[in-house]
C-alpha cells in the first residue's frame, strides 16, 4: 500500500507537469475515431490521460497482490497468536478457600491478566471452584474439574464458559485440603493472592486463624524444627563454619559446637512456624503462643499465585516469518 501511495504521488507530479506543458501547447490537436466515436483532445491532455490510466492499472495490481496474499498473511498471524497461546504463562489469578465440618480445602485459579482476575465473574467462578471442591470431597486438580457446581454444570464445563466469556485461558492449577478433629484456620489475603488453611489441635478458631494470618505473611517453610531436613541443616554448619575467624575455629571442639549450635538454632526458628515471632503478639513465639492454649499446629497449607510459574520468553520472529512464506 505504501508502494501504491508513492506512486499517485509520482504520477499527480506527472500530471501537474503534463497539465502545465499542455497550456502551453495550445495549437494542435489529436482526434481519436473508434467504433464511431470520435474523441478530440490536445497532445498534453491525452499523455496526462495515458498517465493517469497507467496509475490506476498500477494501484489495482498492489490491491490485487495485497488481497491474493490474504491467506499467507493470515495464516502467520495464527501461527504467531498459537505460539502466544501455547507459552503464554498464567501468571496471574486467585486463591479461594471453604471450609466446613472439620475439612477444609483451597484451590489457586490462573488467568493471563490481573485484569481478568480482578473480575466479579472470575471471582466467582474461583468461590464456586472451592465449594464444589469442598462439596465434592475431590483430591486433586482433576478430581475438581470433574466436580459438579450448584447450578449443574461440572467445574470444567463452567471453565470453558469463562474462558469465552472472559477472553483469556483459565486454568486450575492446584489443590489442597485439611481434613481434622480440631480446628481449621482459613484466611485469604485480601488481594486473593495468598489462601491458607491451619490444621489446629486444641485451641479455638480464632487462634487458628491467626495462625494462618501468620503463615500468609511470613510463609514459613516448616512447622516445627524436627521438620527441618538434615541436609538442609548439615549445609548451614557448614556455611557458619566457613564464615567464622580463625580464631574462633581454634577454640576447643565443645565450646566451638555450642556457637555453631546457637547460630543453627536461630537459623532453625527463622523457618519454621513455631521458631517464629508471632505475628499479632511478636513479644512472644509461635509455639509459646500454642503451649500456653494447650493447642498443638498439625500441619498447614499455603498457596501463593504464580508461585513457581516461570514465563517463557522466546523469539518466535524467524518462525511466524517462515509461516507467512508457506
Amino acid at each position: 500500500m505504501i508502494r501504491a501511495l508513492a506512486l499517485v504521488i509520482k504520477a499527480g507530479i506527472l500530471i501537474a507537469v503534463v497539465v502545465f506543458l499542455s497550456d502551453l501547447a495550445t495549437t494542435g490537436a489529436v482526434a481519436i475515431d473508434y467504433g464511431g466515436y470520435l474523441v478530440e483532445t490536445t497532445p498534453g491532455i491525452l499523455v496526462a490521460g495515458i498517465i493517469m490510466l497507467y496509475a490506476v492499472l498500477m494501484m489495482l495490481s498492489s490491491f490485487v497482490g495485497f488481497v491474493a496474499n490474504l491467506p499467507r498473511r493470515w495464516r502467520g498471524y495464527r501461527a504467531e497468536v498459537a505460539r502466544d497461546d501455547a507459552y503464554r504463562a498464567l501468571t496471574q489469578g486467585l486463591v479461594a478457600v471453604a471450609v466446613k465440618d472439620g475439612k477444609g480445602v483451597a484451590v489457586e485459579v490462573n488467568s493471563e491478566t490481573d485484569f481478568v482476575a480482578n473480575d466479579d465473574n472470575f471471582k466467582s467462578f474461583v468461590n464456586a471452584v472451592a465449594a464444589a471442591a469442598l462439596a465434592s470431597g475431590a483430591n486433586d486438580v482433576e478430581a475438581v474439574k470433574a466436580a459438579t457446581l450448584a447450578d449443574g454444570r461440572t467445574v470444567e464445563e463452567a471453565r470453558a464458559t469463562a474462558v469465552q466469556t472472559l477472553g483469556e485461558n483459565i486454568q486450575i492449577r492446584r489443590m489442597v485440603k485439611v481434613d481434622t478433629t480440631g480446628n481449621i484456620g482459613a484466611y485469604v489475603h485480601t488481594n486473593g493472592k495468598v489462601g491458607v488453611l491451619v490444621d489446629l489441635i486444641g485451641g479455638d478458631v480464632e487462634l487458628a486463624r491467626g495462625l494462618a494470618m501468620h503463615v500468609a505473611a511470613l510463609k514459613p517453610p516448616h512447622n516445627k524444627a524436627a521438620d527441618v531436613p538434615a541436609e538442609f541443616v548439615e549445609k548451614e554448619k557448614e556455611i557458619e563454619l566457613a564464615k567464622m575467624s580463625e580464631k574462633d575455629k581454634a577454640k576447643p571442639a565443645e565450646i566451638l559446637e555450642k556457637i555453631i549450635s546457637g547460630k543453627i538454632a536461630k537459623i532453625v526458628n527463622e523457618v519454621t512456624l513455631a521458631g517464629q515471632p508471632y505475628v499479632l503478639d511478636t513479644d512472644k513465639t509461635v509455639e509459646q503462643v500454642l503451649k500456653a492454649a494447650g493447642a498443638e499446629v498439625v500441619g498447614f497449607q499455603r498457596l501463593a499465585v504464580g508461585e513457581g510459574i516461570e514465563k517463557v520468553v522466546e523469539d518466535y520472529a524467524a518462525e511466524v516469518a517462515k509461516a507467512m512464506q508457506v
